[in-house]
């Protein structure tokens, strides 16, 4: 059930209360925290795009719907190796990327559109960073604290950042949103994703309120 619909932003950041899985991964994050941080540094794995970031961007992948990923990472053992965490993704409905996801100190991503399926949209919930880790989104600079979460469309401007002394770690999720979440958004912002590489084009019959 969506609550508060009128709070969407008209832009990249959207907010959680219109996603029912958004409630769930809050309620949940606790466990996140809790088992990322049983990890030793060495059971985490560069992400497979290494063109995509300079520095060290590493990932502990739980579920990724992606066949190159699958060929890379041994995800039934990392769900074995955090059995809350996995027990807590996997009856989520239309998830299509679940992983913890760290930047190292000195890793950057540089500023990005990527190329979600038209419906998807990302989700980072916070689950360890230091105070010089940063997110931008579509020109805003978001901070997350441990348990935090932010969803947004990754079709839009975008770029992290660790310029601090300690690893950032968050949980990201790629999330096709429901029937409901899609007309709810289309009604509000014309689509779900707007950005330049965006799969598909903003509702023409939408118009921005007056």
């Amino acid at each position: 059930m969506m609550t508060h619909p009128e709070l969407a932003t008209p832009r990249s950041r959207l907010d959680p209360r219109l996603f029912d899985v958004c409630a769930l991964l809050s309620d949940a994050a606790s466990t996140f925290v809790e088992e990322v941080h049983t990890l030793a540094d060495e059971e985490y794995e560069a992400w497979i795009d290494t063109n995509a970031y300079s520095g060290n961007w590493q990932v502990f992948p739980f579920f990724v719907a992606h066949a190159a990923a699958n060929q890379v990472y041994d995800m039934e053992s990392n769900r074995r190796r955090c059995p809350r965490t996995a027990a807590l993704l996997e009856p989520l409905p239309r998830v299509h990327i679940a992983s913890f996801s760290r930047l190292l100190p000195g890793t950057r991503l540089p500023p990005h559109t990527d190329f979600p399926k038209e419906g998807i949209l990302r989700i980072h919930v916070g689950l360890r960073g230091g105070e010089h880790a940063k997110f931008e989104l579509d020109g805003e600079v978001v901070k997350l604290k441990p348990g935090e979460l932010l969803i947004f469309d990754h079709s839009l401007p975008h770029t992290s950042y660790n310029d601090g002394t300690a690893p950032r770690d968050l949980l990201l999720v790629d999330y096709e949103v429901s029937d409901e979440e899609r007309r709810t958004l289309v009604s509000l912002r014309g689509g779900v994703n707007l950005g330049p590489t965006a799969t598909a084009r903003p509702d023409p019959h939408y118009k921005e309120p007056e």
